[in-house]
């Protein structure tokens, strides 16, 4: 792998480990601020529910798209040297807690559903990460793609 292709995916990495980490800071301070104190009735008819359920829905996706964006933000104007070192610690340190969650989930006596439906629930959940990393790997490195 050439040094311009690790950085994109350095840069894609870092977004979609920061935007998990501000997805869920956003989901628990959009549910605070809509328990506390309510909603914008367009995020309320927007997300179908109201309160502290559409505020903290509207936090995480909020989250997500700033985390993503931040993340490729940052990696990009970093100065890395060794983009595939960094590269496998992102890699390991995005997969690691998937695994041992995924683990004690699908083991667990607690859990009834089926191994698919699991994996599909985090496949939703990591789209949206995803297709704006991508996104904004591709806006700040626009320039050196062509």
């Amino acid at each position: 792998m050439n040094d311009f292709k690790a950085k994109i995916s350095v840069q894609i990495l870092a977004g979609i480990i920061l935007a998990m980490i501000l997805g869920i800071a956003g989901l628990i301070m959009g549910m605070y601020i809509g328990g506390n104190y309510g909603c914008l009735p367009i995020i309320n008819s927007i997300f179908g529910t109201r309160g502290y359920e559409s505020c903290g829905s509207f936090g995480g996706l909020l989250g997500l798209i700033g985390g993503a964006v931040l993340g490729v933000f940052v990696f990009s104007r970093l100065p890395i040297k060794n983009y595939q070192r960094v590269m496998w610690v992102l890699v390991i340190f995005l997969t690691l807690p998937i695994l041992f969650y995924s683990f004690s989930i699908l083991t667990g006596s607690n859990y009834s559903g089926s191994a698919g439906a699991f994996f599909w629930g985090l496949l939703k959940i990591f789209s949206i990460p995803v297709l704006f990393s991508i996104l904004a790997a591709w806006i700040f490195n626009r320039k050196t793609l062509h």
